[in-house]
């Protein structure tokens, strides 16, 4: 058996060179070290340069990287902190990485995570005026280019790969970190010292490239430990990039890497970017146990033209927070991605919002720490094909869970997401190309479809204009229609608690299927008193020209208004068919349909008058536990005395298993069986 173990390895290991094995080497990397050797021993640091030891950079390392090597990053350890500044991971032009032989790893060693920070940490604070608790000081013009385009100053100042002039600044207190909170009314540098009066707010003087800041506390930011403020400093940390944009020689296109177990920090722009091209996608790119934290940029992780690409275990939080001005601030935005994974991704606390676009959302996340509303995505994925995304948490957030754009056959199984302007939005914002989209053609990109969303849950989330999960047609021409035979989104087993305008909003868009949902609740029921005004929630809402839509197996209880509100202003289009449904609504009503309202199922004017709901039912859901609050979504699992249980339509066609895995013994109506 070891022998034939052998020889597979060996077999594996075979590359397109001629059919010659590629021998793969043990790299190493510690920053602790202030002599830089080989990299070919883990320790002791090398005497003389260049001799036995640890790469001191990992510039270094990356750069003697081969087909099959691996290159260990040491961590904290031993009195170093782990911490690499001034330091990120280049593969574009000549340091390229083609490992399609045998893939390459670049790796946290044993249990340590080594963080690549973009962080500066200025020791040349002064007060704005003697006596101040305001501090003041120069920013650093930036020329570096780091795959991403040339740096420097930028007339606009809408751009963070092309600026001095910080986004976001960070403090370090009591043992964590916050972003501190941005004031856009100070007026001028000489009001400066009057108006930042708060502690833990900033401002910054675009004249002048001056940043004002009073810290949390009366320390000196210079020497206090619990006073460091952090300024972001490098324009990203991992570029994998073959646009061309700068590096020597000509473009070229990495393939067949794993990055795993770092924490990356305080970019400028983004923590990670992998492009490709149109003609050589870059594939095989993978980055396991990836944490990002802090930046005022555009996105923790971006990508175009690549295949085969996948992200596994990563966080992602305090994107976006505390900005200066406007940007994306999303987590993960990704163009072109063709059979990728993205599965077990946790994102906390993306984009901003304190100007009244939206209610901002209260404790525990929110710690009013924004200014402008924009951005605040979790996972987007834009005129892609075939993408998996899995088990994804997402709470708090300016604006969507996961956004499917233009995009063809993604999966998304498994999410709980909370606090957010809509939980998944289907939405046709950048079709491509812009005019003459033909929906037949594969290489275009006119609509979504063929989406499956399935076996998640979706609490407080969808502001007046979209809703829990949104479905919206292509922007440039809302009369393009879907092919026969093509389906938009089938959408099952997902449990909707206290949203906000709508549980389920579809407008102008056909073959959209919802099966075994549960919607409960209002989001105006946990949200505290805002002074302003805010639609009651209801089930679901179609709008404009929808076709073939079905619904069926559904729960609707709770809601500030109707279960089911089909607001299109001329006759409903064929197709459109609600059955075994169940209504525990109350005194909002079953149905407004075109205007009238339905307040029972049966009746002169009932939904069953309409020909539907011939085997819908009114009765109580008996859910485990509910309200529930904003912090805490209500549980709405059943009894088997519930008005759900053995209602359902036979959807086994389609799907055999309720939101937990759980065999589908009998259809009941709701996201989980009944008794279990």
């Amino acid at each position: 058996m070891r022998t034939i173990e052998t020889f597979l390895a060996a077999v594996a290991l075979l590359g397109a060179w001629g059919g010659t094995a590629v021998a793969a080497r043990q790299l190493y990397v510690d920053g602790a070290c202030a002599v830089g050797g080989d990299g070919t021993a883990l320790a002791p640091c090398a005497s003389t340069a260049g001799g036995p030891g640890p790469f001191a950079r990992i510039g270094h390392g990356v750069r003697a990287l081969e087909p099959g090597d691996t290159l260990d990053v040491r961590g904290r350890h031993d009195g170093f902190d782990g911490v690499y500044r001034g330091e990120y991971l280049g593969l574009f032009g000549e340091d390229h990485l083609d490992c399609r032989a045998a893939r390459c790893t670049i790796r946290g060693h044993g249990a340590e995570r080594p963080v690549l920070s973009g962080f500066s940490v200025p020791r040349d604070w002064r007060r704005a005026v003697p006596g101040s608790d305001v501090w003041v000081r120069e920013m650093e013009r930036h020329d570096e280019c780091q795959g991403l385009g040339p740096s420097g100053a930028h007339p606009a100042r809408h751009d963070p790969d092309a600026d001095w002039d910080p986004q976001v600044i960070v403090q370090q207190r009591r043992g964590g970190r916050v972003p501190l909170q941005y004031v856009d009314r100070v007026g001028g540098a000489a009001e400066v010292a009057g108006r930042l009066t708060r502690d833990g707010t900033w401002w910054h003087d675009l004249a002048g490239h001056r940043s004002y800041v009073n810290p949390h506390g009366t320390g000196d930011p210079n020497a206090d430990p619990d006073t460091v403020l952090l300024v972001p400093q490098e324009q990203a940390l991992v570029v994998i990039d073959a646009s061309g944009t700068c590096g020597s020689g000509p473009p070229r296109v990495s393939h067949n890497l794993l990055v795993r177990q770092f924490d990356l920090e305080g970019p400028r722009s983004k923590f990670v970017e992998v492009n490709g091209r149109m003609d050589d996608p870059a594939s095989d790119i993978r980055f396991e146990d990836v944490t990002m934290r802090f930046t005022g940029g555009r996105f923790a992780l971006h990508t175009q033209w690549v295949a085969r690409f996948a992200v596994e275990r990563s966080v992602s939080e305090w994107i976006g927070r505390g900005l200066s001005w406007a940007n994306h601030a999303h987590a993960f935005r990704t163009f072109h991605m063709d059979h990728a994974t993205l599965a077990d991704v946790t994102c906390r606390h993306l984009g901003t919002d304190n100007k009244g676009e939206r209610a901002f959302l209260d404790a525990p996340w929110s710690h009013d720490t924004s200014s402008w509303w924009w951005g605040g995505t979790c996972i987007q994925v834009k005129q892609s094909n075939d993408v998996v995304v899995r088990n994804v948490v997402a709470e708090d957030l300016s604006l969507v869970g996961i956004a499917l754009d233009v995009s063809r056959r993604t999966l998304v199984d498994g999410f709980d997401i909370r606090r957010a302007a809509s939980g998944i939005d289907l939405q046709e914002f950048t079709p491509a190309p812009q005019a003459g989209c033909d929906e037949r053609n594969e290489a275009h990109f006119c609509h979504n479809y063929g989406h499956v969303i399935r076996n998640g849950r979706i609490h407080a989330s969808g502001i007046a204009a979209a809703g829990a999960i949104a479905v919206s047609p292509n922007q440039r021409d809302r009369r393009k229609k879907l092919q026969p035979g093509q389906f938009t989104a089938k959408i099952y087993n997902v449990a909707i608690t206290h949203p906000g305008g709508a549980a389920i909003r579809v407008r102008d868009v056909d073959a959209v299927s919802v099966w075994n949902v549960s919607a409960f609740g209002d989001l105006l029921s946990i949200l505290p008193p805002r002074g302003r005004p805010m639609p009651r929630a209801k089930g679901i809402v179609l709008m404009g020209d929808v076709q073939r839509f079905e619904s069926r197996n559904n729960v609707f209880a709770g809601l500030g208004d109707v279960a089911i509100e089909v607001a299109s202003p001329g006759p409903v289009a064929p197709g459109v068919s609600f059955d075994h449904d169940l209504f525990d609504v109350g005194q909002a009503g079953v149905a407004r349909w075109k205007g009238p309202r339905s307040a029972r199922l049966e009746g002169p004017g009932g939904l069953r008058t309409l020909g539907h709901e011939a085997h819908g039912r009114e009765g109580p859901a008996r859910f485990r536990r509910v309200p529930g609050s904003l912090a805490e979504p209500p549980d709405l699992h059943v009894p088997a005395s519930s008005a759900a249980a053995g209602m359902g339509a036979d959807l086994s066609r389609h799907f055999t298993t309720d939101a937990e895995g759980r065999p589908r013994r009998s259809w009941d109506a709701g996201a989980y069986a009944a008794g279990r």
